[in-house]
């Protein structure tokens, strides 16, 4: 699990965030800022984010925890 307000680096957030929970900024290769819910039971959909999400942008995304479920 993710800890409040350490960020870490991941070349695919989605996976990353799979079995998470809580509230995660996160910050694309190009620095385009992104939240995202990830609710118990539920497996976080960055589908529905913005296309630079769906289409997994390459290189390393900033993942921050800023709030527990």
């Amino acid at each position: 699990m993710l800890q409040l307000h350490k960020p870490i680096l991941a070349d695919d957030p989605q996976t990353l965030l799979q079995y998470e929970r809580g509230l995660f900024e996160l910050v694309s290769p190009s620095g385009k800022k992104v939240s995202v819910v990830c609710r118990r039971n539920v497996p976080p959909n960055l589908v529905r984010a913005p296309n630079e999400l769906a289409a997994k942008e390459r290189g390393w995304w900033r993942v921050e925890k800023v709030a527990e479920a």
